[in-house]
């Protein structure tokens, strides 16, 4: 048991600031979608995502999740694959992250404020052969898509989920 602390204390730094219960809580034995879909069966007709004024179920958020994780295999995504994302928090990038957990594939995310140059780096240092961005992002991905060797890019809009008005006032305001 001395062993197992200096062993926390020295590499889990961390771990002095979780209590005991915390620190030998047995984590779930499965994928974290597999969890979300689980935890939340009972609540499917429930809010899962607010999303400026629209409200995404659970069950709908499953259904994304889904219909994305098929369409990600379709594009060629297997286990121990990475996808690059130049993309924020929107309902389409949170069903996203969870197809890519259900198949086995894993999401480098990438802040789309960021530089060019850094942007470009993050994609190639992954090994990633497919991207997705925000429309918005999409004039510095041109500026670097011939470097960045990417199969596939994908681009999404924030504006999808948003409900009617303020679906059309982002259009308008982006052009898109």
């Amino acid at each position: 048991a001395e062993r197992k602390n200096d062993y926390i204390n020295r590499d889990k730094v961390w771990m002095k600031y979780y209590s005991e219960e915390a620190k030998n809580v047995k984590l779930p034995e499965c994928t974290a979608y597999d969890y979300v879909k689980q935890i939340n069966s009972d609540r499917y007709d429930q809010p899962a995502i607010h999303y400026y004024g629209k409200d995404i179920t659970f069950g709908e958020l499953v259904d994304r999740i889904e219909a994305t994780a098929q369409a990600f295999c379709a594009a060629g995504v297997r286990p121990g694959d990475i996808v690059s994302f130049l993309s924020v928090q929107i309902p389409e990038t949170i069903a996203a992250i969870y197809a890519l957990n259900k198949i086995g594939a894993t999401a480098n995310m990438i802040d789309p404020r960021m530089d060019i140059g850094f942007i470009q780096r993050m994609i190639i240092n992954s090994g990633s052969k497919i991207l997705v961005t925000l429309d918005i992002a999409w004039p510095k991905v041109k500026q670097i898509q011939n470097l960045i060797n990417q199969d596939l890019i994908i681009t999404q809009s924030a504006a999808t989920s948003l409900p009617g008005v303020k679906k059309i006032a982002m259009k308008i305001a982006t052009k898109t």
